[in-house]
C-alpha cells in the first residue's frame, strides 16, 4: 500500500518515479542476450547490439566470456543509475526493445515525461509499426492518452493544428512491412521513397492512399523530415 500511495503522490507533484523506472531498467539488462539469427555476430538485447564487445583494450565475445559479460553488466548498471533524464534511457535501451520499455515503465512517468518519451520511442524504434512487443492498438491508445503539447515540439504542434479538417494522406508499404500501420505522409514522394526501399527483382512495394478527419489524427512528426502524419487507422477511408 505504500508504494501505491508514493506512486500516487509522485503523479499528483508531476513527477516520475525514476527508481521504479531504473529497477526495470536494470532488470532488462539481466535478460538472456539472444544472437541474432541472420547476423551471427549480432545480439538481440535490450542493451546489447552485438555479442562482440569492449573489454579490457580487446574485442569479447560475451556469450564466451562470462567474467567479461557480468563485469559489463555491472558498469551499465552503473550507469542506469547515475541517469536522471528519462530521455537518456531511450538512448542506452536498443531499438528493438524501446517501445517495450516504455510498456514496462510507462505506470511510473508523469503525464509529461510519458507524453516525451511516447514520441522518443515511436520516432527512434526499430519497426513500431509491427513491433514484437507492443501492437499498433496498444500504441494509438497510447498516443490518445498523451499530452499533444508535450508529444511534438512547438513546431511540429503548430503544423498539426493548422491541419484542414480533412486531409489525404499516403502510406509506403514497403516488403514485409505492415499495411495497416498507422505512420502515414502528406507527401507522395516520401511515401514512395518507403514503398520502394526494399524492392526486389520479385518483390515490390507499393503506396496506399487514405483520407483521415483531423480528430483522428493523433499526431503530427517531422524530426526526420517525413511529415508523419500518426493516425487513428479504424477511421481511414478510400484506403
Amino acid at each position: 500500500m505504500k508504494n501505491i500511495a508514493e506512486e500516487s503522490q509522485l503523479r499528483k507533484a508531476g513527477q516520475s518515479n525514476l527508481d521504479a523506472i531504473k529497477r526495470v531498467a536494470t532488470s532488462l539488462l539481466y535478460e538472456d542476450v539472444i544472437v541474432n539469427k541472420r547476423l551471427p555476430f549480432a545480439a538481440y538485447h535490450p542493451f546489447f547490439e552485438s555479442i562482440y564487445l569492449p573489454y579490457e583494450n580487446r574485442l569479447v565475445n560475451i556469450l564466451e566470456n562470462k567474467k567479461a559479460l557480468m563485469e559489463i553488466r555491472k558498469k551499465r548498471e552503473e550507469l542506469i543509475w547515475k541517469t536522471n533524464d528519462i530521455e537518456l534511457f531511450f538512448a542506452l535501451v536498443t531499438k528493438p526493445f524501446r517501445l517495450l520499455f516504455l510498456k514496462e515503465t510507462k505506470e511510473f512517468m508523469s503525464q509529461r515525461d510519458f507524453s516525451v518519451s511516447l514520441k522518443t520511442a515511436w520516432t527512434l524504434c526499430a519497426d513500431p509499426n509491427q513491433d514484437f512487443y507492443v501492437d499498433v492498438d496498444t500504441v494509438i491508445s497510447w498516443f490518445y492518452e498523451a499530452e499533444q503539447k508535450d508529444l511534438m515540439s512547438k513546431e511540429e504542434f503548430v503544423v498539426f493544428q493548422n491541419l484542414p479538417e480533412k486531409i489525404r494522406v499516403y502510406r509506403g508499404v514497403a516488403v514485409h512491412r505492415n499495411p495497416d500501420g498507422i505512420s502515414w505522409t502528406q507527401d507522395l514522394k516520401i511515401a514512395q521513397w518507403f514503398a520502394q526501399r526494399f524492392d526486389s527483382y520479385d518483390q515490390k512495394g507499393y503506396v496506399r492512399t487514405g483520407m483521415i478527419d483531423k480528430k483522428h489524427i493523433l499526431a503530427y512528426f517531422d524530426d526526420r523530415e517525413e511529415k508523419e502524419i500518426v493516425v487513428d487507422r479504424k477511421h481511414l477511408t478510400n484506403s
